[in-house]
């Protein structure tokens, strides 16, 4: 071969094999918990005997004395993922369910616990994991004292896999809570939502003020006291009259005084008279009769008869 030997080979590698070496030991060094983080087994067997108080004192949590499972006393293990503590009858069911259920271990001494799952047994507990996993009534998933091993694994499959008697609460539920829990916020937000209705309004009130700028002047200029349904309920009744006479002296006066600015100031430099308004609605010509219909009479804007009945009064 090209190098010779297997003694020529080796020590012509032999210097990255040596700078392996450190890489490895880091690597044999490191610690994998049963919720998959990685921690330097050194501080863990440091800590070890620190972290099987903290499990003792869990374990005589009275709500963890008992079995999660059976109700039986000696919760000497543990299952990491589900956050339970059980007896060592029921930890060989959760053995049964498999790792992607289930992943136990012992409570006493012979295992090494890492600060994750010390942390995931605190915050969950056997109480916990009954009001997610069953709620407040248990006892459809305790075994019966002479239940098999295939019938507790298969509670333990209902209960934990399939979620059969997990409590499902409405949406409707939460929501009063989480608005008891910010009631600040809930009133800014709504505050913040009227303010957007509000401008939007505001725009497009400005928009169709721009759009239709005479429609806008019409109504600026009328009188808003005017009772429009009993001046034409009876045209020719003397309360009718007094109502128009009232309406073109209104008018006139405001005809007199300077104009107030409005959006259309400009298409109307010149306040325009009512005489001479009427005098352009006369003048318009009749438009063209078909033949053969008889002929009728030009209709007479109504608003001719209010100028003549104010010039009677």
């Amino acid at each position: 071969s090209h190098f010779g030997s297997s003694a020529q080979y080796f020590h012509c590698f032999e210097p990255c094999l040596v700078a392996l070496q450190p890489a490895r030991s880091r690597m044999a060094a490191m610690w994998t918990s049963k919720l998959g983080n990685r921690f330097p087994r050194e501080e863990i067997e440091r800590h070890d005997a620190e972290r099987h108080r903290m499990l003792e004192r869990l374990r005589r949590d009275p709500r963890n004395a008992s079995c999660a499972e059976c109700g039986e006393g000696g919760t000497c293990w543990a299952s990491v993922s589900l956050g339970v503590f059980v007896c060592l009858r029921c930890a060989d069911v959760h053995r049964a369910l498999g790792t992607h259920v289930s992943k136990v271990k012992g409570c006493t001494g012979t295992y090494l616990w890492g600060p994750d799952e010390i942390a995931q047994m605190q915050r969950l507990g056997n109480a916990a994991a009954q009001a997610k996993y069953v709620g407040s009534d248990c006892s459809a998933a305790r075994p019966g004292p002479n239940a098999s091993k295939e019938e507790r694994v298969e509670l333990c499959r209902k209960k934990y896999e399939q979620l059969l008697w997990a409590p499902r609460h409405p949406p409707s539920e939460a929501s009063p809570s989480v608005a008891q829990a910010l009631p600040s916020s809930a009133q800014a937000s709504q505050s913040a939502v009227d303010g957007v209705v509000q401008s939007a309004s505001k725009a497009r009130v400005r928009k169709d003020t721009g759009a239709s700028s005479s429609a806008v002047c019409a109504a600026s200029t009328a009188p808003a006291d005017i009772n429009w349904d009993t001046m034409f309920a009876d045209f020719d009744s003397a309360a009718a009259r007094a109502s128009v006479s009232t309406l073109c002296a209104k008018m006139q006066q405001q005809a007199a005084a300077p104009p107030a600015p409005s959006p259309c100031s400009l298409a109307h430099s010149s306040p325009a008279s009512l005489d001479d308004f009427l005098g352009q609605c006369l003048a318009r010509p009749e438009p063209p009769i078909a033949t053969g219909a008889p002929h009728m009479p030009a209709a007479i804007p109504a608003v001719g008869p209010l100028a003549r009945s104010g010039s009677d009064s």
